[in-house]
């Protein structure tokens, strides 16, 4: 569902130094709510305000919901 809202699987990005996890996403353009993702750079969980640096490996992955 993220890869079809955004239109790729994987993608690079050359970023500013100093730039967030929040600002990536903006950047991106992500299509859904960032309250509904949680967001892992290099295998560790992070905050939406942790800062990137050159070679991090980001992923994004939806949380889980049910009913």
């Amino acid at each position: 569902m993220i890869a079809s809202g955004l239109g790729y699987k994987e993608k690079e990005f050359e970023l500013k130094e100093g730039t967030t996890i929040k600002e990536l996403l903006e950047i991106m353009k992500f299509p859904i709510k960032t309250e509904w993702i949680v967001v892992s750079v290099n295998g560790r969980v992070k905050d939406k305000s942790s800062i990137l640096i050159d070679n991090d490996e980001v992923l994004i992955l939806p949380v889980g919901g049910g009913g």
